[in-house]
């Protein structure tokens, strides 16, 4: 079933060029509307699979073998590539945002104090580079009257990096591999990604053609 499943032409296809060999000849109009719902998730595999009509139960699987596909990633970063000419965007800078998200600890952005009777505190470090507070998804303080004043407890939350790490990984055609785990491990990209340097990222995505 593929009725809702939104026409290429709803993305300005227009802009990629056939002759460049970006229009791969053996894609679908599934396979290419997959694409642009992956693209405009932000890196949601099962989520593109399930809108272009796969089975729920094994949508996750059907949307990690379709990002197997060398056509797939290739399509998928022919897409990038338009939208980053038109945006400015680097595949320099995506990556390092990236990465900031995969490696981010909370501990980057808070601290252990101990005053002088031992008591402990945690508070927000005032010394967190720029780039890292990419990885901040909020930050709420609550205030709690009480006996001996107010209490406040500071809750710091990250982004979630597994889509934006799906997407990068597609964009320089790394496939997630399941990890050994008995008969075969769930797929852990973080695993896959913890290998490459910044170096080996930045020519990955030199020889895809992506910008730099």
């Amino acid at each position: 079933m593929t009725a809702n499943v939104p026409a290429p032409c709803d993305h300005d296809v227009d802009i990629l060029d056939p002759e460049d060999g970006i229009v791969d000849p053996r894609l679908s109009d599934r396979d290419i509307a997959f694409c642009h719902l992956f693209m405009s998730n932000g890196g949601d595999a099962t989520a593109a699979a399930l809108s272009c009509g796969y089975p729920p139960a094994r949508a996750t699987t059907f949307g990690l073998s379709l990002l197997e596909r060398p056509e797939i990633s290739g399509y998928i970063s022919a897409l990038w590539r338009d939208e980053a000419r038109a945006s400015g965007i680097t595949a320099t800078t995506l990556i390092r945002q990236v990465r900031e998200l995969a490696f981010g600890n909370i501990d980057d952005h808070v601290e252990k104090v101990v005053g002088d009777s031992g008591f402990v505190t945690i508070r927000l470090r005032n010394d967190v580079p720029r780039a890292k507070m990419a990885a901040v998804k909020s930050i709420t303080v609550k205030e709690t009257p009480g006996k001996f004043g107010v209490s406040r407890t500071v809750s710091v939350v990250l982004h979630d990096p597994m889509k934006p790490l799906m997407l990068l990984m597609t964009l320089l055609g790394i496939t997630p591999k399941p990890q050994p785990v008995d008969a075969g491990g769930p797929v852990n990209p973080m695993a896959e990604f913890e290998q490459y340097s910044l170096e080996e990222l930045e020519a990955l995505a030199k020889k895809r053609g992506l910008p730099l």
